[in-house]
Order: structure tokens, then sequence, then C-alpha cells
């Protein structure tokens, strides 16, 4: 019998790209401009995404939930993404 995997999610384009978000230490200049951590959460989950696939705001929604781990490394929660 061949193991079923359920919820597999990529995470490697991501993952580079949080590290060099952190590297560029991006959260310090969206605190200085008033951002809550929320905020930078969600900014950083929609930026990285789009950045690794770039698509509309649905279709990067999309993939946000079905596909990447993008919410496990940033910490947002993936049932408030949403196209807006």
């Amino acid at each position: 019998m061949v193991p079923q995997h359920r919820n597999i999610r990529e995470i490697g384009a991501e993952w580079k790209c949080y590290i060099t978000w952190h590297k560029l230490d991006i959260n310090k200049v969206l605190v200085e401009n008033d951002f809550s951590e929320k905020e930078i959460q969600l900014a950083e989950t929609q930026i990285i995404s789009r950045d690794v696939q770039p698509a509309t705001e649905l279709a990067t929604s999309q993939w946000i939930k079905e596909n990447s781990a993008i919410t496990e490394i940033t910490g947002y929660e993936i049932e408030k993404i949403n196209k807006d």
C-alpha cells in the first residue's frame, strides 16, 4: 500500500524570500511606519507570495491556501487570507 500524503505545501522559494526579507531588515522599516505585528505578517505573506507566484490577487490567495507554506513561515493565519 502506497502512503497517502495530505496538506503538502511548498516552502523552498518562500523560505529564500523570507530570509532575504529579514536580511534586508524590511520589518524595521514597517515598524518605523507604524505597522502592527499582524500587518507586518500580512505584508510579508502577500509580498513574498507575489514574488514567488506572480499572479492576480485572487490567484495568489488561492495559491497560498492550496500550495504554499508561507503562512507557516510568517505566522499569519491562513484562514484570514483573501484576495483583498
